[in-house]
């Protein structure tokens, strides 16, 4: 539709593919008949039915047939699904509103190109294919289930791939009269377990290349009738469709295995499985031998075997004899805790000295070093014991599953102390023990560690011990840190440790151990001085020494350890501003030079701080395996800041850090002849501010600020240094058009009481000070009153409309940031103060072309409002933006709020309406206690540019009314109401490659209801006389409707094409109950439909019953 492909099933393109709507015929083969066609509105209509109009002449001719085209079908006649892939009136077909299409992958093209593996196979009889019927013998329908391996594809064209399989085509050939096929599914099946081949012997590699002697498959009581699972042992029963699930066996498919070899088949696990936490493995096995040549009742020459561990070098085996069916003696269990004791006992050994031992009928034998905690792959097998025959037949295994889950108990404590030494000090000490098997309710299973934990900590006043007159304050603080881990199992083991499998001079190798002593001091004045001296000298100077060592160790780590200091020193001072110089007090006290007179400069700094910190560590690490790592580290860090304050309207700011690394640095007492390391890092940061008051009316602020950084990567020096720098300019102004015209409103009441109230104290103090501060004061009034006579009314009434206005506020900002990476040097002073954002200084040549960035943006917003009344205010917004980044290439943006109508758009700020008050009026006041309307609007508009300004990428435009009506109502009899009203219409113009635009538009409408009714009730036992219980009861209803509609178009002339449409509408009653603060409960019901351009329309309903229960101790 005009030009754009919508996806969606029009109306009037719901026809079949002959492109021509009409009935079918009734019946088939209908007779040729006259029939002819009829055009209205560019539709072709098919008359008295629709038929091929192959020669496009309008009239039907007898070659011309039929179409039959129609979509019927009915839930209600299932069976009959003869019209169900009619393509005429199909639009309420389950596949959904689509046009038909024979595009199945939706990329628009005609694929050519053959790509698909081809499977052939013959439903006759006497084929050799029937050895592909792995399901259905005997079946009096005629069912079978053919199982067919992928990897045996009759042919392969073009190049496809398994991993991406997106259609099927099935074809039947070959029929020599008519017949009928029925398929009742298609299934894609696998399996994780893997087919590995035949080996001579245990000791002999496996080859599964181009063997098929053992197989892996499924048999299940759903396709399987002959499948009898084991005894007590069935499918899940469906409580609602009273439907079992299957239950199926994995089978071992064993052909013609010969004499002394065997088969396997593996999985493996693609994360460790641990099954430390169980006793026993079990599972149930199956022998079949067609033939009777193997497996007897009393005898049997076939062996199963099954293997469990980390790789084929580390595994658990257990072996076994297989006997007919689902015998008991052929059941897997696999007690674990045999199975870990062989490895205390070292007097079983086979040939290949793997240990090996039997119990009750099973052979245990362990390979390599293997662990429970550590199971990544398992192995299933067969082995042929038979000298002379080979095997046919099959191994059913069932319900392979963990049992008899460990239980032991645990412990877990904890003890704590606190002293307190007469505010001279404090210590706290802590100890917690826990046992490997402990956990908490959210856990399954203890942490498998024996830990004990303890720690103590403590301060010490040192000042308390020397004179007050001092005025000191020397805080010391301590720490201590202990803990022990003491793992349940050895560490990559399943053996438990105890005194007998882990000696005292082992254990400390697998323990987890760790302590850390750390202890720290400050020194200060606590007591400030009035005497200058020390005010700026010791008084503003701190000292801190901080000092920590660690130790560790586990089962990796032979040692780790580590020793850190850390020393500060910093001076702080802020300096008078309430006194300065006065350079022009020699004007004297003239009502023009007054102010200029008396006007305050201060020449020295408002604040001043140094803070210089050190840091030096040493650490040394040392694996059990003999690699030592050391690590030493000193870095300096310097801190400086100065403020000023020349006047009261501006202030200079000025702040530097410094980090330099001294790790060449060995002996700190190098630092004393000059060696301060290498720097390594700077910030900086500029910040200037002028905040000028000439008029009460008039509030300026002018910001600017400048930050730079720089960082030298000393362990990357091919890559070179990094340098950013920004700049900030900001300045607002606040005009207050009420202070502005305060002199045109004459006095208020309010004023009125508050003058005379000042001339009643005036003539108190009058009697007191004399006659002549009253006649001073009644001089005043008089001049005040000669200003009333000259006031006009007209700017009376300007300045009463102008009080109505909100302070209008402009607020003006640009922000320039530039990043360069790559540098061979410090970059230049000029660049540091954002003065140019050239660093001066060469790149290195690693780099590579992209070595900077620069981004700026200018912003202004406008905003003020007005007050028509108490009850009635606007509020007025309005931004600006302009953005430009470049990096590789240019960018940049226009942002601007705007109001769009009619398809013009208009630099209109945004707004927003409050009117309270509305329960006065006549139509609320009868049953409304507050009614209060809001509306508001948004608009913006986004354009984006690449290169310049004029070659636009996109344009986005949105207008949003959030709320069109918004009406909150509080009603007499405590029930709340509020209505939302909700629109929004949003564009978005792409002008990459010509002009694609699309357009959302949306609208929304809620309303709710509320109420809730408190109460209680009086428990009537006695000695509960005095006991009430609090409930509440919440009422609400929920009425919301929402219209959602997105379109697109193409080319400036192009006409917008509707490509999605959703509508929904509900309501929703709801009552929640609290009895309580324990007990809550509620009910809930929802109704309504949805209605989808693609889909129809849908029903919704829903309905709720929820009770919360609350139990807790306290």
């Amino acid at each position: 539709m005009n030009g754009i492909r919508n996806d969606i099933l029009d109306n009037n393109e719901d026809t079949g593919l002959d492109g021509m709507f009409g009935p079918d015929p009734p019946d088939w083969p209908h007779p040729h008949e006259p029939a002819h066609v009829v055009i209205s509105n560019g539709v072709k209509r098919g008359v008295p039915y629709d038929f091929w109009d192959l020669n496009n002449d309008g009239i039907k001719e007898p070659y011309e047939p039929w179409s039959y085209d129609d979509w019927h079908y009915s839930q209600q006649k299932f069976y009959d699904y003869r019209h169900i892939n009619g393509t005429e009136n199909n639009k309420n077909d389950e596949g959904g509103r689509f046009p038909d299409t024979e595009d199945l992958n939706q990329n628009g093209d005609v694929d050519l190109q053959n790509s698909y593996f081809e499977f052939t196979f013959s439903l006759d009889k006497s084929s050799p294919d029937t050895a592909l019927i792995a399901g259905g013998h005997g079946n009096e329908y005629g069912w079978r289930m053919y199982r067919i391996p992928l990897q045996n594809s009759t042919m392969k064209v073009g190049n496809p791939q398994w991993t991406n399989i997106e259609y099927v085509r099935i074809w039947i050939d070959r029929f020599d009269k008519p017949g009928g096929l029925s398929i009742a599914e298609i299934n894609l099946v696998g399996s994780d377990w893997k087919e590995r081949g035949v080996a001579i012997s245990d000791s002999s590699e496996y080859d599964a290349k181009d063997d098929s002697t053992v197989a892996v498959t499924v048999i299940n009581t759903h396709d399987n009738p002959e499948y009898t699972p084991p005894p007590g042992v069935e499918g899940v029963r469906d409580r609602i469709t009273q439907v079992r699930s299957k239950e199926q066996a994995l089978v071992l498919k064993i052909t013609d295995l010969a004499p002394g070899s065997n088969g396997i088949i593996q999985k493996t696990f693609f994360k460790s499985q641990s099954l430390i936490n169980y006793n026993k493995l079990k599972m149930f096995v199956y022998g079949k031998d067609p033939y009777a040549t193997h497996i007897f009742k009393d005898s049997t020459k076939i062996e199963f075997f099954f293997k469990f561990g980390s790789d084929e070098n580390n595994y658990y085996e257990f072996r076994e004899k297989v006997y007919p069916g689902w015998d008991r003696r052929n059941e897997m269990v696999i007690d674990f805790e045999d199975l870990t004791g062989l490895k205390l006992d070292s007097t079983h050994v086979d040939i290949y000295g793997n240990l090996i031992r039997t119990v009750k009928g099973k052979e245990y034998r362990i390979v390599g070093r293997p662990s429970l905690t550590n199971i990544r792959q398992v192995t299933v097998g067969v082995e042929n014991l038979d000298a002379g025959r080979f095997f046919t037949g099959e191994i059913w295994l069932d319900e392979l599953r963990l049992v008899d889950v460990k239980k032991n108990k645990g412990m877990a404590m904890r003890l704590r102390g606190d002293l307190s030494l007469a505010g001279v000090g404090s210590i706290n000490a802590n100890i917690t023990k826990r046992s490997a098997d402990f956990h908490t309710i959210n856990d399954r299973f203890g942490r498998g560690n024996n830990s004990i934990r303890s720690s103590m900590n403590g301060s010490l006043q040192l000042h308390k011990f020397l004179p007050g007159f001092l005025g000191l304050s020397i805080p010391l603080t301590f720490g201590y840190n202990s803990s022990q881990a003491t793992p349940k199992y050895y560490p990559g083991s399943d053996i438990l440790v105890t005194p007998k499998t882990v000696p005292d001079s082992l254990l400390k190798t697998i323990q987890t151990r760790s302590k850390r002593v750390n202890w720290s001091i400050n020194i200060r004045r606590g007591k400030k001085s009035q005497n200058p001296f020390l005010k700026y000298t010791l008084d503003a100077v701190s000292l801190g020494y901080s000092d920590s060592q660690t130790e560790m160790s586990n089962s990796t780590t032979k040692s780790s350890t580590g020793h850190t200091g850390t020393g500060n020193f910093s001076y702080n001072v802020n300096f008078p501003t309430q006194k300065g110089v006065h350079p022009f007090s020699w004007l004297g006290n003239g009502s023009l030079v007054k102010g200029l007179s008396k006007m305050s400069l201060i020449l020295w700094p408002s604040k001043f701080n140094y803070k210089v910190t050190g840091n030096r560590a040493n650490n040394f690490l040392e694996l059990r395996n003999g690699l030592t790592t050391p690590k030493y580290l000193f870095v300096v860090n310097q801190n400086m800041g100065v403020g000023f304050r020349p006047l009261r309207s501006i202030s200079f700011n000025f702040s530097q850090s410094r980090t330099r690394n001294l790790q060449n640095v060995k002996d700190p007492a190098q630092i004393l002849n000059g060696e301060f390391g290498e720097l390594t890092g700077m910030t900086q940061q500029i910040t200037t501010q002028y905040n000028p008051r000439f008029f009460n009316w008039l509030a300026m602020n002018f910001t600017t600020s400048n930050n730079f950084r720089w960082s030298n990567n000393v362990q990357n020096r091919k890559m070179g240094q990094r340098a950013s720098s920004s700049s900030n300019m900001n300045g607002s102004f606040t005009l207050t058009p009420k202070s502005l015209f305060r002199v045109f409103l004459g006095k208020s009441s309010r004023t009125r009481r508050f003058s005379s109230r000042r001339r009643e104290r005036q003539n108190v103090s009058g009697k007191k000070t004399g006659k002549n501060k009253n006649e001073k004061a009644k001089g005043q009034e008089k001049k005040k009153e000669a200003k009333k006579k000259f006031s006009l009314p007209i700017l009376k009434w300007i300045g009463k409309a102008c009080s109505k206005i909100n302070p209008v506020s402009i607020r003006l900002s640009r922000r320039a940031n530039s990043q360069v990476v790559g540098l061979s040097g410090m970059p230049t002073l000029r660049y540091q103060l954002g003065q140019t954002y050239n660093p001066g200084v060469t790149t290195v040549e690693a780099v590579g072309s992209n070595r900077s960035s620069f981004n700026f943006s200018n912003d202004l917003s406008l905003s003020s409002g007005l007050n028509l009344s108490r009850e009635i205010t606007i509020n007025l917004k309005y931004s600006y933006n302009n953005a430009k980044n470049r990096t590789t290439r240019t960018t940049g943006s226009i942002s601007q709020t705007i109001w769009k109508m009619g398809g013009k758009e208009f630099a209109v700020p945004d707004w927003t309406l409050r009117w309270s008050g509305l329960e006065k009026l006549p139509i609320f006041k009868k049953f409304a206690k507050r009614v209060s309307l809001d509306h508001a609007r948004s608009g913006r508009k986004i354009l984006k540019w690449n290169d310049t300004v004029d070659n636009r990428s996109s344009v986005q435009t949105s207008v949003n009314y959030r709320p069109l009506i918004g009406l909150t109502m509080t009603l007499k009899k405590g029930i709340n109401v509020n209505l939302q009203v909700n629109s929004s219409v949003s564009e978005n113009f792409n002008y990459a490659g010509g002009l694609d635009a699309s357009r959302r538009t949306s609208t929304n409408i809620s309303l709710s209801t509320t109420y809730r009714h408190s109460g209680g009730l009086n428990i009537p036992i006695p000695f509960l006389k005095k006991k009430k219980i609090r409930n509440n009861i919440d009422f609400s209803m929920e009425f919301n409707y929402s219209k959602n509609k997105t379109e697109m178009k193409r080319g400036e002339m192009g006409k917008y094409v509707e490509r999605s449409r959703l509508s929904k509408w509900s309501i929703t009653p709801k009552i929640s109950y609290s009895f309580s603060s324990t007990v809550r409960g509620g009910v809930h019901f929802e109704y309504g439909q949805t209605d989808n351009i693609m889909y129809g329309k849908t029903t919704i309903q829903d309905f709720g019953i929820n009770v919360n229960i609350s139990i807790s101790g306290r």
